[in-house]
């Protein structure tokens, strides 16, 4: 929200404020009362009774909440300042360093993420290994990207790949022809059945270039020279 970054556990600080907010905002007269409860419920609530009533992933998605993230802004803004504002001295000290410590954490989480490559709102762990193995194809002059991935995933991939590149994309395996010209291709986040078919039909030799953990989220094929 306001920190723009993943703090783990200490998120738990962040929800209690939040909750705090809230509830300090829905006891005070304030004519943000129905405008912030608004933004919160309208965004929020949709997406998380299906989440646990169906199951899902819905109310994780960072880019449907952004009216809700509005929301609890506005409410932190106006339970800090009054605190740091209208309160008894030793309130006012807690709000004081309490607002300081947010700003400072949202303008270090900025200053962070101006020049990151992938970000925790962007998943890390289906994105972190896009930009070393864009650099690994990036070094072929002209080099052919093959998978058979989740399409989300390949066009955020895509943008890292410089303009000539050549790809070929499909979810079903027996829809990729490669030509018989073609001596070199790279298997991004591919099916093994993918990679099985390829090596079968034309002869390829498959050698993993990117490993991320248990899983090689790059191949090199070679086509073998002919005896």
């Amino acid at each position: 929200m306001f920190a723009n970054q993943d703090f783990g556990s200490a998120n738990l600080i962040l929800v209690c404020i939040a909750i705090a907010a809230l509830w300090f905002l829905w006891g005070s007269s304030s004519r943000l009362v129905w405008l912030v409860m608004l933004l919160v419920a309208v965004t929020s609530l949709p997406l998380a009774f299906p989440d646990l009533i169906l199951g899902g992933q819905r109310s994780l998605r960072v880019r449907y909440l952004i009216p809700c993230y509005m929301g609890l802004q506005l409410a932190i803004v106006y339970f800090l300042t009054t605190l740091a504002t209208r309160s008894t001295s030793w309130k006012k000290a807690i709000g004081r360093l309490l607002l300081v410590a947010l700003l400072a954490a949202g303008l270090q989480g900025s200053l962070l993420s101006m020049n990151a490559e992938t970000w925790w709102n962007k998943s890390r762990v289906r994105t972190a290994f896009f930009p070393p193995v864009a650099d690994m194809i990036n070094r072929e002059r002209r080099p052919l990207v093959v998978s058979d991935a989740a399409p989300i995933d390949l066009l955020s991939f895509s943008h890292e790949l410089k303009p000539s590149t050549r790809l070929q994309l499909s979810r079903t395996p027996a829809d990729i022809r490669i030509g018989r010209r073609v001596r070199r291709v790279y298997l991004f986040n591919s099916s093994e059945q993918l990679r099985n078919r390829l090596m079968r039909v034309y002869g390829f030799r498959a050698t993993p270039r990117y490993r991320d953990g248990t899983l090689v989220r790059l191949w090199r094929l070679d086509r073998r020279l002919p005896n």
